[in-house]
């Protein structure tokens, strides 16, 4: 990984993530990019907001640069004594914050895309969860959401949550994961939620064997499985959780599949407005 982008619209959980994906660049010893969306009057249809006049455009974007090298030369204080120096570029560009996050993630290659989570409140729900929506319907690169009462801390455990529909994209979604584990030297869970009513004994030994077939393709070390039996599949994400020492949960991104009833944005709103943990969302190919 050599290059992590942080979005950030300067609200007090976008500065908490950019605090975290810094110090997860040191980790890694990746660079990274600071990306503020300028979003535009048109944008903002029927929300009663107050919206700057278009001849104030060019000094709402110079005071967003100040502000993101404002933030720049924060994080640079934040550097660990003898920790790698991540490099960070600053990015100012005006559109919608979903596309603006794309194209520049694009520019610079990123290999991850870093957001804070926002409170669901009303105007988040409208004009943030929307951006949210259409970043996770368009991204191409993985994504991370740090909660705000997160505290920065090393990842030692990853959840990784799989359908187990389609084992190609399984194995990759699982490579891409134990990718970040080895740099971080963390252990991997994969799991699977079941909750399609009761699970025989013949049923639970399928679902396990398909996850270590999958441990065993991988070729980790430091890898384990779990099969979850539980009502609904949130539910069954809450327990693995809370009950596995997980730092990171990471979840595959399909259009159509096991876990839309997760990816459906007003599900995924809430999810990352009230999970206490990282989220990873990792989009696979529509198949």
């Amino acid at each position: 990984m050599k290059t992590i982008m942080i979005a950030t619209d300067f609200s007090e959980n976008s500065i908490h993530a950019a605090r975290y994906g810094y110090a997860l660049a040191q980790q890694l010893r990746a660079d990274v990019v600071l990306c503020n969306a300028m979003t535009l009057q048109a944008e903002l249809p029927q929300t009663g907001f107050v919206v700057w006049p278009s001849n104030q455009y060019d000094i709402m974007m110079d005071e967003s640069g100040k502000e993101l090298e404002k933030l720049k030369n924060e994080l640079y204080k934040l550097k660990a004594a003898g920790a790698y120096t991540p490099h960070i570029s600053c990015v100012t560009q005006g559109g919608m914050a979903a596309e603006v996050i794309e194209e520049v993630a694009a520019e610079y290659n990123a290999d991850l895309i870093i957001t804070g989570a926002h409170s669901p409140n009303f105007v988040t729900e409208f004009v943030i969860g929307d951006h949210t929506k259409r970043l996770a319907d368009t991204i191409t690169k993985p994504m991370l959401t740090i909660p705000v009462n997160f505290s920065i801390k090393e990842f030692k455990q990853i959840a990784l949550a799989l359908d187990l529909n389609n084992p190609a994209q399984d194995l990759a979604i699982t490579l891409q994961v134990i990718a970040l584990a080895k740099a971080l030297d963390a252990r991997v869970l994969l799991a699977h939620i079941y909750a399609n009513g009761d699970m025989s004994a013949a049923t639970r030994q399928a679902l396990y064997d398909q996850l270590n077939n999958l441990a065993q393709k991988a070729n980790y070390h430091k890898i384990d499985t779990i099969v979850i039996k539980a009502e609904k599949v949130n539910t069954g994400l809450g327990w693995l959780c809370e009950n596995n020492n997980i730092q990171l949960l990471a979840m595959s991104h399909h259009l159509h599949g096991f876990f839309d009833s997760i990816i459906q944005v007003s599900y995924t709103k809430k999810m990352i407005s009230h999970i206490s943990i990282p989220l990873m969302v990792l989009p696979v190919a529509n198949k």
